[in-house]
């Protein structure tokens, strides 16, 4: 759907060239994040670089500023969340599924992701 016909459907892009998309779905009690990076197995058609796209989903998985990957992944547990990625011909993506109520907590764990 576009944006013009679907008045749920937002995008927005950042000075820094990242763009932004969401979709408020009402008849549903839960959030998902997703971070999709354009880049797959497609772009790795030199073999000094095969694998950096499935090695990047990895990172994602890092942890945060304050949590480490297992404190991270215990803590999802707590509040019933779910997170899962995937590296695919076209891009690699990372998604983190919640309950409304607890958006918060995602949200908190998202903004302080490491990716160094």
């Amino acid at each position: 759907m576009s944006e013009a016909t679907d008045p749920h459907f937002h995008t927005h892009q950042l000075c820094n060239g990242l763009q932004i998309v969401g979709q408020s779905m009402p008849d549903f009690e839960s959030v998902a994040l997703c971070f999709n990076v354009r880049t797959g197995a497609r772009d790795e058609e030199d073999t000094r670089i095969a694998g950096i796209s499935h090695f990047l989903e990895h990172m994602m998985f890092k942890g945060t500023t304050t949590l480490d990957w297992q404190q991270l992944k215990q803590e999802f547990t707590r509040i019933g969340a779910e997170k899962n990625g995937s590296t695919e011909v076209e891009y690699t993506v990372e998604c983190r599924k919640v309950w409304q109520s607890r958006r918060g907590v995602l949200l908190v764990h998202s903004r302080e992701q490491e990716f160094s």
